[in-house]
């Protein structure tokens, strides 16, 4: 009997422990309302994003992320180092276009990004020398007060995550 409660302890403690928080945010584990999604992220300078990408080198912190009710979307001043496998800044920024769709990824949903134009410039575009490449990138919906937001998983989550927050209307 007293090793039967243990073990309940103890696995109602593993559950408590493996709940739903990540960080500051919380990954979106409930299917999300599509029409609801859409709408322009921008860098969350309240979470350690901001400054996670300062120590990284970067400067300018005005990236945006927007995705469209007819499932396109567009980014521009992206930070290189989110198509990088180690998380490595270049110095540089990048911006591009393309289609978007939601999917569930293990427990959490995920917005897929399927690039198929690059804004000449970008670090991408230098790098590979043809805006021509196309590239699939991974966002985690986070859950929000309002609405949705975005999470970027730098180097398999080495680095940590960086947060975007839905920009408000007005």
């Amino acid at each position: 009997m007293k090793v039967r409660l243990a073990l309940l302890t103890i696995l109602a403690g593993l559950l408590a422990a493996c709940g739903r928080f990540e960080g500051t945010f919380s990954f979106l584990r409930d299917e999300p309302v599509k029409a609801d999604v859409p709408g322009t992220f921008i860098l969350d300078q309240s979470s350690q994003s901001g400054a996670m990408l300062r120590s990284m080198g970067y400067t300018d912190l005005s990236a945006r992320i927007t995705l469209k009710e007819d499932g396109t979307f567009s980014i521009s001043q992206m930070p290189d180092c989110w198509l990088t496998d180690f998380a490595d800044s270049k110095g540089g920024y990048d911006g591009c276009s393309g289609t978007w769709s939601i999917y569930k990824s293990y427990s959490v949903y995920t917005i897929s990004l399927s690039v198929d134009r690059w804004v000449e410039g970008s670090t991408y575009v230098r790098d590979k020398k043809n805006s021509g490449f196309a590239y699939t990138a991974a966002f985690t919906l986070t859950k929000e007060k309002e609405g949705y937001g975005l999470a970027l998983p730098l180097a398999a989550g080495d680095k940590g995550h960086v947060y975007f927050r839905r920009e408000k209307r007005g």
